[in-house]
């Protein structure tokens, strides 16, 4: 997984995609413990991953950012918890990860959906299941494709 997670990013990166992502520096191992810690979850491995490779990425397209991982939000609802990693729009719309809690390193990335206040998310819709797949849709086809 980790190998994976990697080539994509190295790949939506590049200035072939239409939409790429400028990578940030790593996290350290002790700010990614301390997120986990905050949280009360570990990471699933691919996002752990990409945080060892890449301590959150920004795109162009309407003002798209995977968060760094201090940065992570923790929103719970009555179908679990779900982890806000990614925001556009000045944090208009965000984009969580749902722990599968049979497998953790199992989790389905999920939108916000409607107009709801701010500590009150919705994350009913996903969009996918790994984030290889999440930043490939958005650097293929922008914030849009999150939507379609």
């Amino acid at each position: 997984m980790e190998a994976d997670i990697i080539s994509v990013l190295k790949r939506v990166s590049s200035n072939s995609c239409k939409y790429p992502l400028k990578l940030k520096h790593a996290a350290g191992l002790e700010q990614i413990r301390a997120a986990e810690e905050r949280l009360k979850l570990a990471l699933p491995v691919e996002i752990f991953s990409f945080y060892c490779y890449s301590n959150g990425a920004e795109g162009d397209d309407n003002i798209f950012n995977i968060l760094p991982v201090e940065e992570l939000q923790l929103k719970k609802d009555e179908n679990g918890n779900c982890v806000v990693f990614s925001e556009y729009l000045i944090y208009s719309e965000v984009c969580g990860f749902v722990p599968d809690t049979a497998n953790h390193n199992s989790f389905s990335v999920v939108r916000r959906i409607g107009s709801t206040p701010i500590d009150n998310y919705a994350f009913p819709v996903p969009v996918c299941y790994s984030l290889g797949e999440y930043v490939q849709i958005c650097s293929r086809e922008g914030t849009f494709g999150i939507w379609s």
